[in-house]
């Protein structure tokens, strides 16, 4: 649903886990530790937009992309994302230099 709210094409991603799809939802990493259970890979990166994406992401010990979607008054709870970007489009260049 959110994706097509934003437009952004669910053919991007190889695989796409929700809430409910897990025991334990965020700030619990179970929806990573499933995705790399599936993927039989180890997830370097959760893209989020909310201060739980970055508490999820430091519990599974992955590199947190925050997408500044919130109200600019809790931006200043999102500074301890790895990485704050204002444009999806950003996301290729973070992983090209991380990796």
């Amino acid at each position: 649903m959110i994706l097509k709210q934003t437009k952004i094409n669910k053919k991007l991603f190889r695989l796409i886990i929700g809430n409910d799809e897990v025991k334990h939802p965020k700030p619990f990493p179970d929806e990573i530790y499933k995705a790399e259970k599936k993927l039989n890979k180890k997830v370097k990166f959760m893209v989020g937009d909310s201060l739980q994406d970055i508490k999820t992401a430091k519990a599974a010990k992955v590199k947190s992309i925050i997408l500044l979607t919130a109200p600019k008054s809790i931006w200043k709870d999102l500074k301890e994302a790895d990485f704050i970007i204002k444009d999806i489009k950003e996301i290729p260049n973070i992983i090209k230099e991380v990796n």
